[in-house]
């Protein structure tokens, strides 16, 4: 017999033991990068904001320029492939079904041209603020961080903003495709690159930020995020439904 609509948690959660640090909103988060680069104590130092595709890039990169008054700010997006070009890269992957797409090995290095992604470093390597920030999609790309930040956000959460016409796919402006091609290009293209992307960060981490609530992103550090995780498969637990 099914359970009751009305009694049946839809939202389930999972309640870590022990005391973890979090800073949620733009400025708590910021304020704690910011002592983190002085205990660097290093006098050009390298600050790297890796995001999934489909993280409200825009606020960070104003949040970024409000906080970081002095620091070089670098837009990894920026030296990416376009929509087009992506689209013209990977026809034969993305191809002309609605829904079906073809597997292969991407990565996000592959949305970049050499003589970009060259720019890019370049361009990072000649900066001559104490601090340089690299942000967006493929920011790891540009250099060797000495703190690394990933913003990630749930892949459900990416389909109901471009089911809202929020965004389209990753450096596009296919805002009013059909979502069904939208999922398909994350599915089979997008998605695949940034998850290879994130499982090579996973020993360089410094902190852990969930992007899935609007203007209230919340932060932890790296090791703490990989405890819980920890913690959690050691005994049962639920998913959100998703259908």
């Amino acid at each position: 017999m099914g359970q009751n609509k009305a009694t049946y948690d839809q939202n389930p959660t999972f309640r870590v033991k022990g005391e973890f640090l979090t800073w949620t909103g733009f400025e708590a988060i910021l304020n704690e990068l910011s002592s983190a680069v002085l205990k660097l104590n290093k006098a050009n130092a390298v600050l790297v904001i890796e995001g999934y595709p489909g993280v409200r890039m825009e606020l960070i990169k104003q949040a970024l320029e409000n906080h970081f008054t002095e620091a070089e700010l670098i837009f990894a997006d920026k030296f990416a492939l376009s929509g087009e070009e992506i689209r013209r890269k990977f026809d034969m992957i993305i191809t002309e079904d609605r829904v079906f797409g073809r597997m292969a090995p991407i990565t996000l290095e592959d949305y970049f041209e050499k003589e970009r992604l060259a720019e890019l470093r370049l361009k990072v390597a000649h900066s001559k603020k104490p601090l340089t920030i690299i942000y967006g999609t493929g920011a790891s790309l540009a250099a060797e961080a000495d703190l690394t930040v990933y913003v990630d956000v749930a892949r459900f959460e990416i389909q109901k903003r471009m089911r809202s016409l929020e965004m389209g796919n990753w450096n596009d402006t296919n805002v009013d495709e059909d979502i069904l091609r939208k999922y398909k290009r994350g599915f089979f293209l997008d998605w695949r690159a940034a998850d290879r992307m994130k499982v090579s960060l996973f020993h360089k981490i410094d902190y852990y930020i969930d992007d899935n609530s609007l203007n209230q992103p919340k932060m932890l550090k790296w090791s703490d995020y990989c405890l819980g995780l920890t913690e959690m498969l050691s005994g049962p637990f639920r998913f959100v439904p998703l259908f």
